[in-house]
């Protein structure tokens, strides 16, 4: 059952020109995602996301990805391998809850992806692959 919070939230809350999804908040599931569970009832915990569906504060959480997205870049760029671990991490945590604060899962993001990019043709230019359509024939 959803809060009064998460109702609203999810009303109202526009995200990148379209509502929020309105399905009901579902966390991960076992098996190869149990750390996305346990990242996700960490975060519960913590008041960053709600077991009824989501708070309205994905924006601070994007925020701190992107604090980790630089702590990471400086890792690599340092060749600092520990450092880039834990910021790869860390990045995927804030990924997590980012997910939850905006009624989805990581799961669904990562399929949704999977299903725009598997049959994306390309080529590998500078050790950048580019997808058709983005560069010049």
């Amino acid at each position: 059952m959803a809060t009064e919070k998460t109702i609203w939230y999810q009303q109202n809350h526009i995200s990148h020109g379209r509502a929020t999804s309105t399905q009901e908040f579902k966390r991960g599931v076992g098996g190869r995602w149990a750390s996305i569970s346990r990242v996700e009832e960490w975060a519960e915990k913590r008041g960053l996301i709600d077991e009824n569906g989501p708070l309205p504060l994905p924006d601070k959480q994007m925020i701190k990805f992107l604090e980790e997205v630089g702590e990471t870049a400086r890792a690599l760029l340092y060749d600092d391998m520990d450092e880039l671990r834990d910021g790869i991490g860390d990045c995927v945590v804030c990924l997590i809850v980012l997910a939850a604060q905006c009624n989805m899962t990581l799961e669904e993001c990562m399929d949704a992806a999977w299903d725009e990019i598997k049959d994306r043709s390309g080529k590998l230019e500078n050790g950048l692959f580019k997808k058709d359509g983005d560069f010049d024939n």
